[in-house]
C-alpha cells in the first residue's frame, strides 16, 4: 500500500492524489496540439505504485484550472476526457460542477476556479439542480455524465479489473478493463476524422467476441473485422 517506504515511515496514506494523470488529462485532450498518447505513456509508468486502483484520478480540482477551460470549451474534448476518467484505473473525483461543463468564472485570484454553483444560494437567478434551470449545454452534459456514470456504478471490472491498453496511433487510443466474467474495450478517438480501426490488433483481450454494446448511446457494434468509430467520439463497448 501507500504507507510503504524504504526508510520504514508510515504516512498513514491508504491512497494519493494522481497528478501526474490529471496533468496528462489535461495534455492529451488540449486543442490544436492535444496528443492522447499522454494518457498511455502515463499509465505505463503504474509500475512504481504498489497499488494504482487506489489512486484518486480527477480532471480538475479547487486548486486548478477548471477543465472546461483548460479544453476552450470544446465539448467533444469534456466528453473523451470524462469517459477516460470513468473507464481508467483508479477511483475518480468530481470537482463540483465539472460535471456541467463549467468554464473559469470572470473574476480575478483564485475565485475563478470557486466561483459559485448556480442554485445552491437562495437569492441565484437559476438553478442547475433542475431541468429548466439549465442551459441546453449543461443538460447535455447532465445526461452524459448521468448514463456514464450509472453505469460505472454496478460495472465491478472498471471498479476492480485489469487494464491492458494498446499503443495509441493516429490519436486514438484503445484499451481494455478486464476479469474473469466481463470484458470492456474503451476505444477514444481524438482525430479530427473518423478512423477504422484493425481488430485483429486487440483480439489478445476479444478474444472472438463477435460484438460489443456501447453504454453511452446504447448501440450495439459488430467486432468483425475493422470498427468504425467517429470523429471526437468515445465508445465503451461491453464486449460479448
Amino acid at each position: 500500500n501507500f504507507r510503504a517506504h524504504p526508510d520504514d515511515y508510515d504516512s498513514d496514506l491508504p491512497s494519493v492524489t494522481d497528478f501526474p494523470l490529471s496533468f496528462a488529462m489535461q495534455k492529451a485532450f488540449a486543442p490544436d496540439d492535444g496528443e492522447i498518447y499522454d494518457l498511455y505513456r502515463t499509465l505505463a509508468q503504474d509500475h512504481v505504485y504498489p497499488e494504482p486502483n487506489r489512486l484518486v484520478t480527477f480532471l480538475d480540482n479547487h486548486d486548478l484550472t477548471r477543465f472546461f477551460s483548460v479544453v476552450d470549451e470544446d465539448e467533444a474534448a469534456f466528453k473523451l476526457a470524462y469517459t477516460f476518467l470513468m473507464t481508467t484505473r483508479g477511483i475518480p473525483q468530481v470537482y463540483y460542477a465539472t460535471e456541467l461543463m463549467q468554464p473559469m468564472a470572470d473574476v480575478e485570484g483564485d475565485g475563478a476556479k470557486r466561483s459559485d454553483m448556480p442554485g445552491g444560494w437562495p437569492n441565484d437567478e437559476r438553478s442547475v439542480f433542475t431541468e429548466e434551470g439549465r442551459t441546453d449545454r449543461e443538460n447535455e452534459a447532465h445526461d452524459f455524465v448521468t448514463r456514464l456514470t450509472t453505469w460505472r456504478e454496478d460495472a465491478d471490472v472498471v471498479h476492480h479489473g485489469q487494464l491492458t491498453q494498446f499503443i495509441p496511433q493516429n490519436n486514438t487510443y484503445v484499451y481494455v478493463r478486464h476479469d474473469t466474467d466481463d470484458t470492456v474495450m474503451v476505444v477514444l478517438n481524438n482525430a479530427d476524422e473518423s478512423r477504422d480501426l484493425s481488430l485483429d490488433r486487440f483480439e489478445e483481450r476479444l478474444q472472438g467476441a463477435t460484438s460489443g454494446r456501447d453504454v453511452i448511446e446504447d448501440r450495439t457494434y459488430a467486432l468483425d473485422d475493422t470498427l468504425t468509430v467517429p470523429a471526437r467520439t468515445p465508445l465503451v463497448l461491453e464486449v460479448k
